[in-house]
């Protein structure tokens, strides 16, 4: 990955040294950080407009070169509603502006409820992308605060109440 992110040119210009941070070339890095004169640089990608944070490019186009390898066109990819992509191995929807995970939304759907902060779900037969509700299941990291046995058995008694089951004496 190094080798994608010193593929850039200094930001400088008329200077074709390769880039080393702020999209300055080691010289020019050093000049600017000695005068405090680091300028507002524009991304340098043609037709955008936003400002140049990191190797010569905004944000949106520094984090296309590390994850794809080329910072693309200057236009936006948003998503249409309904439409998703692959990230670490999930499937990843856009939902009316908003980016979600489609496990996590088919749980959320069978459950009619959003999912807890500790609750998790897993796919049983360990394939990221198959989101058939039989191959997903919920799972909880909530632990008892004690170790003490009366401290366990409170414990148990609220996650019963929290997922619907009635306590019996």
């Amino acid at each position: 990955m190094a080798s994608k992110l010193r593929n850039y040119i200094c930001v400088k210009e008329n200077c074709e040294s390769h880039g080393f941070a702020r999209g300055y070339c080691q010289k020019h890095y050093d000049v600017e950080r000695k005068l405090g004169t680091f300028g507002a640089a524009q991304c340098k990608i043609n037709e955008c407009n936003k400002i140049a944070h990191s190797k010569g490019l905004c944000g949106m186009h520094h984090l296309r070169l590390i994850n794809d390898g080329d910072p693309g066109e200057a236009t936006s990819r948003k998503k249409e509603n309904g439409e998703g992509t692959i990230v670490k191995g999930y499937k990843r929807l856009t939902i009316d502006g908003k980016v979600q995970f489609e496990h996590r939304l088919f749980m959320e759907q069978h459950l009619g409820r959003q999912l807890k902060d500790h609750e998790t779900v897993h796919h049983k037969n360990g394939d990221r992308i198959d989101n058939r509700l039989e191959n997903l299941e919920l799972w909880s990291s909530k632990q008892p605060y004690g170790q003490r046995v009366e401290d366990k058995i409170e414990w148990a008694k609220q996650i019963l109440v929290e997922y619907g089951y009635t306590i019996l004496s």
